[in-house]
């Protein structure tokens, strides 16, 4: 009878496997130690005498880390805190001058939404011209002028 290496040769040797890091032995678990690797009275080492897993004891409160870390305290003068209201004073008014010029937080949101329309159709031209470009066999550079594009925009 003909042995293949994947199969054991006897029961008290290493089974030797191929694997695609070309290791030749089997894997060793790390939870036995070398000397009892091979003994069958150790084999049920995290067993109870039924032959049973044992469970571990519930964890009762909170973590405590051994690393120990102050947070650092952060002092705030009187003078920054005067100089962040000053600043949204300062905001406030502007935009009370920007709502008496005519304009409105609703009209922003109308134009936010018309420039991100701009730029998918931007993109989706841009795409265009890279593909003609690997067609003709050039740069998207060398497009533009024939489109009247400007490479700054």
């Amino acid at each position: 009878m003909s042995q293949t290496p994947n199969t054991p040769v006897a029961r008290n040797r290493t089974v030797s496997f191929l694997s695609s890091s070309k290791v030749r032995s089997a894997f060793k678990s790390p939870l036995r130690s070398p000397n009892t690797a091979g003994s069958p009275a150790n084999t049920a080492a995290s067993c109870n005498s039924s032959g049973r897993k044992r469970r571990r004891p519930a964890l009762s409160g909170a973590f405590n880390s051994p690393l120990k870390l102050k947070s650092p305290k952060i002092e705030v003068t009187q003078e920054e805190i005067q100089s962040l209201k000053d600043l949204v004073k300062n905001q406030e008014k502007e935009i009370r001058e920007l709502e008496e010029e005519g304009l409105r937080e609703e009209d922003l949101q109308i134009h936010i939404d018309k420039l991100h329309e701009y730029n998918e159709i931007k993109d989706i031209g841009q795409l265009v011209i890279g593909r003609l470009a690997i067609q003709l066999q050039t740069t998207t550079r060398a497009l533009y002028p024939k489109f009247n594009l400007n490479l700054e925009d």
